[in-house]
């Protein structure tokens, strides 16, 4: 895609491609976690059905708990600036109504990843406190955790969404651009699935979210790669 070096900084854009590829890694990473690491120490997905199961594993293994949603904020940190940056070169030569479709999607994805690195925040300091509250007995802590799970969960999909639809906008730009653009109709279809994933997840009709993360994580590293070659 053509691109102004005066309109861009191509270090920018290609350290931010690079903290994409990072942050792609580290989604699949959180998922080996969550399946063979933590699944060596007892975890199942299931237990997230059963607040009162959950709470008495992540007293017994809250360190290991920890480090989970680390890797959540962690990831957030490093995708925060690549909205900003990508927009850098998806919006060049643009006429001043598709610019300012590219600068309403970025803000919608830097929005989606500030509300993830909150999720993470939010899970990582409130499940120990209340995993360990009761054990000792205090049985409103567990409905402290449901407040602040159901309040994390409904707001890391919310974050899918926006996201998504910052990959809609970069896809509307590419497919404008070149009508049979892989990565433009990609996110075309990326987009419908988060829909569908967040909305089942979010009134417990169906769980898709381990699919949708993995294919995310998939994304953020074609998204950095291809940040990187229009540089290059």
């Amino acid at each position: 895609m053509e691109h102004s070096r005066g309109r861009h900084n191509p270090y920018l854009v290609k350290t931010a491609g690079l903290f994409s590829i990072l942050a792609g890694i580290l989604s699949l990473a959180f998922v080996f976690y969550v399946l063979v690491v933590l699944g060596s120490y007892g975890f199942r997905i299931q237990m997230s059905s059963d607040s009162g199961l959950l709470m008495v594993w992540i007293n017994k293994h809250s360190f290991a708990y920890s480090i989970l949603w680390l890797h959540q904020i962690v990831f957030s940190i490093l995708m925060i600036p690549v909205p900003f940056a990508a927009s850098q070169i998806f919006k060049q030569h643009q006429s001043s109504r598709s610019s300012a479709l590219a600068t309403l999607s970025y803000l919608l994805g830097m929005v989606g990843f500030i509300l993830m690195l909150i999720s993470g925040i939010i899970f990582f300091a409130s499940s120990p406190i209340a995993a360990r509250a009761l054990a000792h007995g205090h049985e409103s802590a567990r409905l402290m955790y449901d407040l602040f799970e159901a309040t994390a969960i409904q707001m890391r999909l919310f974050a899918e969404i926006l996201i998504s639809s910052w990959f809609l906008g970069i896809g509307l730009h590419l497919v404008r651009k070149n009508s049979i653009d892989m990565f433009g109709w990609y996110s075309f279809v990326l987009f419908l699935f988060t829909v569908i994933v967040s909305m089942g997840k979010a009134y417990n009709v169906f769980n898709w979210e381990p699919f949708l993360a993995i294919l995310l994580a998939f994304t953020y590293v074609w998204l950095g790669a291809l940040m990187r070659q229009k540089i290059a």
